[in-house]
């Protein structure tokens, strides 16, 4: 009997551990052998490595456009200084201008001229003396030297667009004789003023560009795509689709919509898609080495700009103004206006 007892009493005693052991058996079981996966660290990790790659391709995206507009500015005639001295050396009222342009137009009658060819008329129109010169005339040399290495021949107001800043005159009336310079002066049957077509626009921006009149911010395109964004020069119809989409919300915002700006931002944008999709396909095709033709014939067409997309002084003023185009940094000085 007391050995009895004391079996039972032992193995009384033992039921604690043996739990204990059962316990920890399970617990290990249930957890896959030796503790559980550290999801915690994982997330840590990915958190981290998130983030840095997030300031990686910042950084390189930061890169690129500064590569991009350093070459962009390696290849310009004139920088913004420049240009303002060129301002500064010279006095031409807007009523000389109208007679040199008649004269140059009169001369170079098939519409295009070579630029130092250019240069040099328009210094005997401005100085038929001979003995001055036209103000900062070395910087006028680098431009038609610089002009030269694009095209041997430019279109006559891309020409006369750059001699737009040997005018003294206001804004105003400078805006007004790239508006007479670029449009075409007529009005159509059903308009009751001057209007200038959507194709004369993108000329006159085309040319303000070329000549070095528009900031390089605006001279540099961000398209976004992965792992790093691409960076390219910003073409005409790209400045006038986002001027013309800010000028339509700022009218929006102050309710002062003249109607149908809305519909020309709809139609501008879509053809800005479309030339997108065939610039894109160009770049893949070049990259590839195939017939870019072929790409470009595979992207369906849209139709074109109807004929009443037209632009009033007042749009082609503020197109001109805005933060997408910026002229001689306008849109820094009519800041909170």
């Amino acid at each position: 009997a007391a050995g009895g007892a004391a079996a039972k009493e032992g193995a009384v005693g033992a039921t604690p551990g043996g739990a204990a052991a059962a316990t920890g058996a399970a617990a290990e079981t249930k957890s896959g052998g030796g503790g559980g996966f550290p999801w915690g660290l994982v997330f840590v990790l990915g958190f981290v490595g998130a983030i840095g790659g997030y300031f990686y391709r910042g950084k390189q995206n930061q890169k690129r456009l500064k590569t991009m507009q350093n070459g962009i500015l390696d290849t310009a005639a004139l920088s913004s200084e420049e240009v303002e001295e060129i301002r500064e050396s010279n006095s031409l009222s807007t009523g000389h201008f109208e007679l040199c342009r008649q004269r140059a137009q009169q001369h170079f009658s098939s519409g295009t001229a070579q630029p130092a060819e250019f240069f040099a008329f328009l210094g005997k129109l401005v100085r038929p003396d001979g003995e001055q010169r036209l103000g900062a005339s070395h910087l006028l040399e680098r431009l038609a030297g610089r002009l030269a290495e694009q095209a041997p021949v430019f279109d006559l107001k891309v020409l006369l667009t750059s001699a737009t800043m040997l005018v003294e005159s206001s804004v105003e009336d400078r805006v007004k004789l790239l508006y007479k310079l670029h449009g075409d002066g007529k009005a159509p049957a059903d308009v009751a003023e001057p209007h200038m077509t959507h194709e004369q626009a993108l000329a006159a921006v085309q040319a303000l560009a070329q000549t070095h009149q528009l900031p390089i911010r605006c001279l540099t395109r961000e398209l976004s795509e992965y792992p790093f964004n691409l960076y390219l020069p910003s073409q005409a119809n790209f400045l006038v689709t986002r001027a013309m989409e800010e000028v339509c919300k700022k009218r929006k915002k102050a309710k002062t919509l003249q109607g149908g700006e809305e519909d020309l931002v709809k139609l501008l944008k879509e053809e800005l898609a479309y030339t997108d999709k065939v610039d894109a396909a160009r770049r893949k095709a070049a990259a590839k080495g195939e017939d870019a033709e072929h790409s470009v014939a595979a992207i369906e067409p849209i139709e074109p700009l109807p004929k009443t997309a037209m632009f009033s002084l007042e749009d082609f003023e503020q197109l001109l103004y805005s933060k997408a185009i910026c002229a001689w940094g306008e849109c820094h000085a009519r800041e909170g206006k």
